[in-house]
């Protein structure tokens, strides 16, 4: 050894898999939604054969629409798009999110669950749970 001492390590950082979120956005819409509130998941990502990835594209499945999409009695449509800590959009969902503002789209992005509660709460998609009133 040169004299210098080693420094510890931090242990890396992990952030939890895209669909772990997904899942827990879905237990919790499942569970607390309102129900005058109508959601889905859209499948758009994911690994495919390419057999498969052609059907879908002429079956008319488009890259960059969220993944969660919620539509209120209002008829005014929502949308939740959930990434992986760390990741960006990609240029299809830019362009999507884009287009939400210039059409004022409600559109949020969420990289954890906390975000996605807090978009949830604030369009009022969800009851309340537990607290004060």
């Amino acid at each position: 050894m040169d004299g210098k001492r080693a420094r510890p390590r931090k242990a890396p950082r992990t952030s939890p898999k895209e669909s772990v979120l997904h899942i827990a956005v879905a237990n919790t819409l499942r569970d607390h939604a309102l129900p005058e509130w109508l959601w889905w998941h859209t499948p758009n990502g994911g690994r495919r054969d390419i057999i498969t990835a052609s059907r879908f594209k002429a079956m008319g499945v488009r890259p960059g629409i969220p993944d969660f999409l919620l539509l209120p009695t209002s008829g005014r449509i929502h949308f939740l798009e959930i990434k992986r800590h760390s990741e960006t959009l990609s240029a299809a969902q830019e362009d999507f999110q884009n287009r939400a503002i210039r059409h004022s789209w409600p559109h949020s992005v969420a990289d954890t669950l906390d975000q996605a509660l807090a978009a949830l709460n604030h369009w009022g998609c969800l009851r309340r749970i537990g607290g004060a009133p």
